[in-house]
């Protein structure tokens, strides 16, 4: 299991799936709080084949942290307000022959 990162249920140790990358696996979990609430962070664990990598608080931080992160990244894209959400794709030229 090379690069495997797994999400754990450790009340019933089931593992409910495995990701190629830490963050898949983050994002894993945020989907599940989606339909649970945050207790639920008590019972998972995000590990690999070292070990337990994220669980408890650090597992909390982990998902906070990917939140903020997708906050910033929505903050910093450009609006189009204001142009109906028209992006205009090239800059517009005066129609040829229209005094300038």
């Amino acid at each position: 299991m090379n690069g495997c990162y797994r999400v754990i249920d450790e009340t019933n140790f089931n593992v409910l799936g495995t990701f190629a990358s830490q963050e898949e696996a983050v994002d894993y979990v945020a989907t599940l709080l989606s339909v649970n609430d945050s207790g639920y962070l008590d019972e998972l664990t995000i590990a690999n084949d070292d070990g337990p990598l994220l669980f408890a608080d650090s597992l909390r931080e982990a998902v906070r942290d990917r939140e903020a992160s997708r906050d910033r990244a929505a903050a910093s894209e450009p609006s189009n307000e204001g142009h109906g959400g028209y992006d205009q794709p090239v800059e517009a030229l005066a129609a040829e022959g229209y005094p300038h």
